[in-house]
């Protein structure tokens, strides 16, 4: 059984480690190092790190519990001028894949939205995150759109 709560201060970095651990397979940072190599000499590893403890700054974070162990964590947004919610980032830790804790953090994320005043939320999937979209589809969700990241390694200024 998952218990779901918003975390406390202390508890964030326990939160990046874990959205960290669960990105690493998924993350476009990788994709880009493995065709040209370290950005500014920081690997992948590291910006990714870096973008995920950007994430909590200004958002709620709810973490998922069994027992003492934290399994999953969702960063969620809301913006009340349009109402609606943005579930930042969903991970789980990747030994406790496939027991539900994914879908558990998405409904307690819309659970939370709903208690803001949301009237909708939103999400971004990398295409090829074939669980991350079978998930939001089975509960409901619609793709709306398809986005491309681009990347271009710039040569030094002159």
């Amino acid at each position: 059984m998952l218990t779901i709560r918003e975390a406390a201060p202390g508890e964030i970095p326990a939160a990046v480690d874990l959205l960290t651990r669960a990105f690493e397979l998924i993350s476009w940072f990788r994709r880009a190092d493995a065709l040209f190599g370290p950005v500014n000499g920081r690997p992948w590893q590291e910006r990714l790190r870096a973008r995920i403890e950007k994430a909590p700054q200004g958002q709620t974070v709810l973490l998922g519990f069994e027992g003492d162990a934290l399994r999953a964590c969702a960063v969620c947004g809301y913006d009340p001028k349009l109402g609606v919610g943005f579930l930042d980032l969903l991970g789980v830790e990747p030994a406790a894949h496939g027991q539900g804790h994914g879908r558990r953090m998405l409904r307690a994320f819309e659970d939370w939205a709903r208690a803001q005043g949301a009237a909708a939320v939103n999400l971004d999937c990398l295409v090829d995150n074939d669980v991350g979209n079978a998930l939001y589809a089975s509960e409901g969700y619609h793709e709306l759109a398809r986005q491309i990241r681009w990347f271009k390694p710039l040569a030094p200024a002159e």
